[in-house]
């Protein structure tokens, strides 16, 4: 959609994926610096917070709070943290699991999500854990915590709530 976007006012849309590794953010910013780029959607925050105010072009974050010049575009993450945990609960589910990045990052979205999820669970008087994850983004990260935190013979969640699209895969 963005690439539609972009296309049909005559922009060329440049995807960068620094998966997870702060020097290749970096070097993907000196980069971009000598192209003559109009903006920047970041999805990634591996940059110290300082390093986001010198750059030349305007900057847009997705889902992540940086500095108060940056406008952020998110979704209601409360909301959809509610609707899944009601979704669940109304298909009978009475004990629930939710798979959660860092909740100690106040900044990341998903802190929401997971404060809609428990409250609704709380509303409901049903029961809720919460497994948070490391702040990695693999699909062979979360395959390795996955194997290593949930055990066959001893899962008994009949409900399960993953924070991201990484995670559900696995």
């Amino acid at each position: 959609l963005i690439e539609k976007e972009c296309h049909a006012n005559d922009y060329k849309l440049i995807i960068c994926n620094s998966a997870d590794d702060q020097e290749r953010e970096h070097n993907y910013f000196e980069s971009l610096q000598g192209q003559n780029i109009d903006g920047l959607i970041v999805c990634s925050h591996l940059l110290s917070l300082e390093a986001y105010e010198y750059f030349p072009f305007p900057i847009v974050s997705f889902e992540k709070y940086i500095l108060p010049n940056i406008p952020v575009i998110s979704s209601d993450n409360f909301e959809g943290g509610t609707i899944a945990a009601k979704k669940l609960i109304d298909s009978g589910c009475k004990k629930l699991l939710h798979i959660s990045g860092p909740l100690s990052d106040s900044t990341w979205k998903g802190h929401d999500r997971f404060r809609g999820f428990l409250t609704y669970c709380k509303k409901c008087n049903v029961v809720s854990d919460v497994l948070e994850t490391d702040k990695h983004f693999s699909y062979e990260y979360y395959y390795n915590f996955l194997l290593k935190n949930i055990k066959k013979d001893t899962f008994d969640y009949d409900g399960v709530f993953c924070s991201n699209d990484l995670i559900a895969n696995r």
